[in-house]
This record gives structure tokens, C-alpha cells and sequence, in this order.
């Protein structure tokens, strides 16, 4: 009965623990995409359950106007929405622009953070094969 027990609890660990591997995997290929079609420096992507947030470091953009920094982001959010395979499980996209500030390591002094709702988004466009 106590080896059945610990094979089951070791069989759930070992999936719990490839499904975590296998999403950071896409989530690193969502962070190259959007670095190379997008031409930013740096992305790296967080996702929660219903929440997927893309912090993009040194933005060409981010000290740019409003406008411009918000046309940045919206552009950020529907490269998720059509590039991410579970976008529909998510109700918004988070984009954070940072730029970097006075120190060669400092990034916090000017962030602006954008949230688009999947129904601001809309649906996926998918590109014609």
C-alpha cells in the first residue's frame, strides 16, 4: 500500500513537473519571437493562470510619447494574442515597458504598464497558409 502510494505521488510530480517545463519552453519562444519580429532588446514573459505579462527592457519606444509608447504595447499584446498557443485561456495581457535609466544596471527609473483585456484584443488573426 506504501509503495503504491509513493509511485502514484512520484507519477503526479514527474507531470506536474514536465507541464511546467513544456510551458516555459513556449513562453521562451513567445519572449525570442517577440525580440526578433518586434525588435526589442529584451523580453521575458510571466504567465499566471488568467494573466500573461511581457516585460520588454530598453524599448526603443519607452521614452517615447504616450501615444507612441501605447501603440508599443497594443502591438506587444496581439503578437501574444496571435502567436500564443493558450491566448484564449488568458483575460488580459500585460505589457511593461522599461527604460533604462542613469546606471549601466538600472532599468526601474521609467516603466509604463499597459493592460489589454482579451476583449480588447480580440480573436487570433491567423496568418493565410
Amino acid at each position: 500500500m506504501r509503495t503504491t502510494l509513493r509511485t502514484s505521488l512520484l507519477s503526479i510530480a514527474t507531470v506536474v513537473l514536465l507541464s511546467a517545463c513544456s510551458g516555459g519552453g513556449e513562453l521562451d519562444t513567445l519572449a525570442r519571437g517577440i525580440e526578433r519580429d518586434l525588435k526589442v532588446p529584451t523580453a521575458i514573459i510571466e504567465a499566471s493562470h488568467t494573466s500573461l505579462e511581457v516585460i520588454v527592457y530598453n524599448h526603443p519606444l519607452a521614452g517615447g510619447t504616450d501615444a507612441q509608447r501605447e501603440a508599443a504595447a497594443r502591438q506587444t499584446a496581439e503578437y501574444v494574442r496571435d502567436h500564443y498557443a493558450d491566448y484564449g485561456l488568458l483575460a488580459q495581457v500585460v505589457v511593461e515597458l522599461k527604460a533604462k535609466g542613469g546606471g549601466a544596471m538600472s532599468y526601474a527609473t521609467r516603466t509604463q504598464v499597459y493592460t489589454f483585456s482579451r476583449r480588447e484584443l480580440g480573436r487570433p488573426r491567423t496568418s493565410a497558409a
